[in-house]
């Protein structure tokens, strides 16, 4: 519980820092150590109350009265505890901005968490499905960073290698057209 509290309040000053102007690019190596520091202490904090409640919400925001503060925080996730937000909505779109390669490292980390997340729940299902679903979806995700980032070619290749082995994945039919969008010249 104590670290729970700590790494809330970790994220409310955070959020304060960004309703008072300072910019996602100034936050980022504190929402990357931040990040980390949640995904580390998952299993301790993660089922644990306040870190899934939004920082607006918090007793500590009542407590000092500072909700109108927090209350316009745009393109900011709420939710101390959702990692994955506060990359999507934060994180992600800065590094595609600064062309960062760091992004791809996000994906790596992302396949593998959902990859033990399948895994742990030691149900067969969820490891078939998985792989054979959740896994080519990460992937193909993963591929497309390389274009926001100007790795064009790499890109190319990584979707075909994905397309390849994964024929029968119920988007490989998009896929397919994407990669031939993208390969086709300009007309």
């Amino acid at each position: 519980m104590q670290m729970a509290v700590r790494m809330h309040l970790t994220y409310l000053v955070l959020s304060l820092h960004r309703a008072n102007g300072a910019t996602i690019p100034q936050l980022m190596p504190a929402l990357l150590s931040y990040t980390d520091q949640i995904t580390a202490a998952h299993d301790v904090i993660g089922k644990q109350e306040m870190m899934k409640r939004g920082v607006n919400d918090s007793i500590f925001v009542r407590w000092y009265g500072i909700g109108k503060l927090l209350e316009n925080l745009k393109d900011w996730e709420n939710t101390p505890g959702d990692v994955e937000g506060i990359f999507q909505k934060a994180i992600l779109p800065q590094l595609r901005k600064d062309k960062d390669p760091r992004i791809i490292g996000y994906w790596d980390a992302r396949i593998q968490r959902e990859a033990n997340d399948a895994k742990g729940r030691n149900r067969t299902f969820d490891a078939e499905q998985f792989d054979q679903v959740l896994k080519p979806n990460l992937l193909w995700s993963r591929a497309q960073e390389f274009l926001a980032i100007g790795q064009r070619n790499r890109a190319i290749n990584e979707m075909f290698a994905i397309i390849k082995a994964y024929p029968a994945h119920p988007n490989s039919a998009g896929w397919i057209d994407n990669l031939v969008k993208l390969v086709s010249p300009p007309e």
